[in-house]
């Protein structure tokens, strides 16, 4: 017979991943609730993890700076990697190791403004998924099926892998338009819930199976 195949989304746990009070959050995390949030999840080493591209994150931190003003207060949370604290005039850098328990993993999603990613290959990332269920919108590299992931400029952005200056801008503007910024956080969780929930997953591997066992009937029935 014909060999079928058919791609089916993953899915997160919505129940674990969603939008939650910032303001409180950022009381818990020591975080002014005027300050700009940023964070990147890697599940491991998180600057030389092969696959995914701190250095980018790195530079475009850095571009960030020269685009905003200087009592713009900007928190980077990298989730992934134990390190020291870096300061640099409006900018720090805080590290962490990276967190088992979904339920901690998700504060830093609904702790932050945005969330970047950057890669130099990726799949479907499930950091990205749980990011836009806990309603943060994604600035990430245009790599392998993030793309898929990403309604751009409605849940979140697309740049060029390694264009750290086009993810400062585009985070820039962002921050700038704050009812943009906003909305785009509704579109976030409203698009995840309605996408990626794993009752979506499940059910798109039932329909799949049942496709297939239609197909066999059919076929020895004849």
């Amino acid at each position: 017979g014909i060999a079928k195949a058919k791609v089916i989304n993953n899915g997160t746990d919505l129940s674990v991943f969603k939008p939650a009070d910032k303001n409180e959050l950022r009381k818990t995390f020591s975080i002014s609730r005027n300050a700009i949030v940023l964070v990147y999840v890697v599940s491991s080493r998180l600057k030389l993890n092969a696959y995914k591209d701190y250095t980018t994150i790195q530079k475009a931190l850095e571009c960030l700076q020269s685009k905003l003003p200087d009592d713009k207060e900007i928190i980077f949370l990298g989730l992934g990697e134990a390190g020291e604290t870096e300061r640099f005039d409006n900018l720090e850098k805080r590290f962490i190791p990276f967190m088992k328990d979904p339920l901690d993993v998700a504060k830093y999603y609904q702790v932050a403004d945005f969330y970047i990613h950057a890669a130099g290959a990726d799949n479907f990332p499930n950091v990205i998924l749980e990011a836009l269920s806990c309603g943060t919108p994604v600035i990430a590299t245009k790599v392998g099926g993030i793309a898929e992931q990403i309604v751009n400029g409605k849940t979140g952005w697309l740049v060029p892998p390694q264009d750290y200056d086009a993810m400062a801008d585009m985070i820039s503007r962002m921050i700038i338009n704050v009812d943009k910024r906003q909305q785009m956080a509704i579109d976030a969780a409203n698009t995840a819930k309605e996408k990626f929930s794993l009752k979506k997953m499940a059910d798109g591997y039932l329909d799949f199976y049942n496709e297939i066992r239609n197909d066999f009937f059919d076929k020895h029935n004849q």
